[in-house]
């Protein structure tokens, strides 16, 4: 996958701090993180070490990031375990030894996981602002997702309370969905720039979503695209996907409840 914490990392390789807005977008996944690798009372308090984490980044540690030394989220890695060492290390302290246990190591796929929630997060972010300069067909498409991603509700249920068909809400969403993973594409590729000119993101997106849909189908669903460049980097993409998904190390329940809520927009 390309370079991640996008908005995020190109305010550091500018030297500029990055915004509060582009920061937030891993509150969520860093709470995921740290709920699943320190959840035995390895740290105290981890929703102030979330809070912590993410005020470090965007007052301090943005001056030390130097993108040609390596990728964001080895970084992100190096920041999460020097503060949950510090934390622990305090703990050492207060309790006998045989009580704190071994360190758990936070590991490249468990980064590549919040990066890949939290770059899903920027995209929705992005496609939100967008569809609210579209008046009210934007507006409409707001709530026929919001219906689906915050409610639970069914293509019925959301046809019933927007007074629209069942084939609309679907056509909305498949839109919404499209687009959404193509943004999410367009930041995350590792192509060239210039081979991304003319690209209809959306369409890229919908073969993304269809080779997540349909595993055995995979790659009939690339060869359609017909691009050899775009290709292979759509091939690593979803590579680093599904192991980022099969090496989440939460509980069965979180691992579960993340899946199911990322399928609700990539597949």
């Amino acid at each position: 996958m390309g370079s991640l914490w996008q908005t995020t990392c190109s305010a550091l390789r500018d030297s500029r701090e990055p915004d509060w807005e582009e920061v937030e977008d891993y509150r969520e996944p860093i709470r995921l993180l740290l709920r699943a690798r320190y959840a035995r009372g390895f740290v105290d308090d981890p929703e102030d070490l979330m809070q912590e984490i993410l005020i470090a980044i965007r007052c301090q540690l943005f001056q030390r990031y130097d993108a040609q030394r390596g990728r964001f989220r080895d970084f992100l890695r190096g920041v999460v375990h020097n503060k949950v060492l510090k934390r622990w290390r305090r703990a050492q302290r207060l309790r006998p030894m045989a009580h704190v246990g071994e360190l758990p190591e936070v590991t490249d796929q468990d980064t590549c996981t919040v990066d890949l929630v939290a770059e899903l997060l920027a995209a929705l972010r992005r496609w939100h602002d967008q569809q609210l300069d579209r008046g009210d067909a934007g507006l409409r498409a707001i709530h026929v997702l919001a219906g689906r991603l915050l409610h639970g509700r069914s293509y019925q249920q959301i046809a019933e309370r927007e007074e629209l068909s069942r084939a609309s809400i679907k056509r909305s969403l498949t839109a919404s969905r499209d687009a959404i993973v193509g943004d999410l594409l367009r930041h995350t590729l590792e192509v060239p720039e210039e081979a991304k000119a003319g690209i209809d993101w959306s369409r890229l997106g919908r073969a993304a979503r269809e080779a997540l849909k349909n595993p055995g189908r995979q790659r009939d669903v690339l060869a359609s695209l017909g691009q050899p460049a775009m290709l292979k980097a759509l091939q690593l993409w979803l590579d680093v996907y599904t192991e980022a998904l099969l090496g989440f190390v939460g509980g069965a329940a979180d691992s579960a409840a993340l899946q199911g809520e990322l399928a609700l927009i990539l597949a």
